[in-house]
């Protein structure tokens, strides 16, 4: 119910920047180009996520 995912979401959310940290490391360190393609369309892909579970936060009450 909504107690859960009050909890749950914010773990999402945290999860979700400290992937992006790491992305945007290998984007930087990476020197193979086919890597590199996978890798930003990775971050891409987490960046959405990001987004739709910091929405779904604000629609809970919780930190936008």
């Amino acid at each position: 119910g909504p107690a859960c995912d009050r909890a749950y979401i914010p773990s999402q959310v945290a999860s979700h920047e400290g992937a992006l940290q790491t992305l945007t490391r290998l984007e930087t360190a990476t020197r193979d180009n086919g890597l590199l393609a996978q890798v930003r369309t990775l971050k891409g892909e987490v960046q959405r996520h990001l987004e739709q579970a910091r929405a779904i936060q604000a629609s809970l009450g919780g930190p936008s």
